[in-house]
């Protein structure tokens, strides 16, 4: 339960008694495969990406590893693409900081400030360059598809330089965009682990629902919205395109004319032809 993982944490700041402090939150869940949130929680990477359905659990996860850094006397950003997503976390981040005692909330600034002096505060990243200037222990993205991808590289990736501080970016794909390459990239890279969580894997979800769920929805709907699948995107026309499969980079012939043609379908799935022409045959 996370009540006791964080009275075990609370025992590194001295001012505190443990035995008077009561925290409650929703605990973190091991899924119904036995892992879940507990895993990614406690996995050594330094930088994990996990993509996951609605619902799953992502905020509550985020908020955990945020208030862990602050608590431990060290400065953690929580980052979203604009301030009315950023309310969610924040609202979750009060709720825990408003059971421990003499933590300041400070609502104007968006900013939690714990005994220890660790500090949890929840930004927007509309202004990428805003996002400079601070050093940080940790950082949460959240809907990290939305987010401009220079707000990573260029303000909050240097941000983490000096105390070589963690990274979590969580999301629900939306098509095949940053998101999609940076989940890509990170199953290569040293120091990285990726994730890819569907919402039945939330045991506080009940099944039923989502079998409901599904009738309700288009079929493309629910398997972006609910099985975290980058493949279902409401843009796409055909279901059926994948673009590891098909499409690919080559050098076109030297031809003195390109012609082509597109042939969209109907009932069947589309075509396209391409053809060039030189000059004198």
């Amino acid at each position: 339960m996370l009540t006791l993982r964080l009275k075990l944490l609370l025992l590194n700041i001295r001012s505190f008694k443990l035995a008077k402090l009561s925290i409650q939150l929703p605990p973190l869940h091991t899924g119904r495969d036995g892992k879940g949130q507990v895993e990614i929680a406690e996995d050594s990477s330094r930088f994990k990406v996990v993509v996951c359905g609605r619902r799953y659990g992502k905020t509550t996860l985020g908020v955990v590893l945020c208030a862990k850094t602050g608590l431990e006397g060290g400065r953690a950003w929580w980052v979203a693409p604009t301030y009315p997503i950023a309310s969610i976390g924040w609202r979750m981040l009060k709720v825990l900081a408003s059971q421990i005692p003499d933590t300041e909330i400070r609502e104007g600034d968006r900013e939690v400030i714990f005994p220890g002096g660790g500090v949890v505060q929840v930004k927007s990243a509309d202004n990428p360059d805003s996002l400079r200037g601070e050093g940080l222990h940790g950082v949460v993205l959240d809907e990290v598809g939305q987010i401009r991808q220079i707000a990573w590289t260029d303000s909050l990736r240097p941000a983490l330089t000096d105390h070589k501080g963690w990274a979590l970016f969580i999301g629900t794909p939306k098509g095949k965009n940053w998101l999609w390459d940076l989940f890509r990239r990170a199953k290569l890279a040293p120091n990285w682990r990726t994730w890819q969580k569907p919402t039945s894997d939330n045991p506080f979800i009940d099944p039923a629902e989502l079998e409901d769920a599904k009738l309700d929805l288009p079929l493309a709907v629910y398997r972006q919205e609910y099985e975290a699948d980058f493949g279902a995107s409401q843009l796409q026309v055909y279901d059926e395109f994948d673009r590891e499969i098909h499409q690919w980079k080559s050098e076109l012939p030297q031809f003195d004319a390109f012609y082509g043609g597109l042939d969209f379908g109907g009932t069947t799935i589309g075509s396209h032809m391409s053809a060039g022409v030189l000059a004198g045959y």
